[in-house]
């Protein structure tokens, strides 16, 4: 009997630059490294705003799902390697599950987003909230 393969973790960067190839309206370009690691940053806030986050704890060994409460406000930092959760900690080792990836890009798609631009900039240099 062959056995059923378990969904697989991928991770939340890795997650974030399928989502942004899967979602943009033109292929990835030449981008300097600012550039684009906010490109992930901002890929990534819309996939943990939609989909079960996991964390591994090192403790046990194993994956744990974050809470609502930790993702309330969480920022994606990075590259999308880090979260700021809501109490302040910053985590790394973050995932996402490989079909809920798939559904998140499915629902993005639906919602009709098809980039991922950094925040806007004042015309002091601030970004804007």
């Amino acid at each position: 009997m062959v056995e059923k393969r378990t969904d697989e973790h991928i991770g939340l960067t890795t997650a974030s630059g399928i989502a942004y190839d899967q979602l943009a309206a033109k292929s990835r370009g030449t981008y300097d490294a600012e550039h684009f690691n906010e490109l992930l940053n901002r890929a990534a806030e819309a996939l943990i705003r939609i989909t079960p986050v996991y964390l591994f704890d090192p403790d046990s060994g194993a994956r744990r799902r974050l809470n609502d409460a930790e993702l309330l406000n969480a920022q994606v930092t990075r590259a999308a390697s880090a979260l700021v959760l809501a109490d302040g900690r910053e985590v790394k080792d973050v995932s996402l599950l490989r079909s809920d990836l798939r559904a998140a890009i499915t629902i993005l798609k639906g919602a009709g987003l098809t980039a991922f631009s950094p925040a806007p900039e004042r015309h002091n240099g601030t970004k804007v909230p």
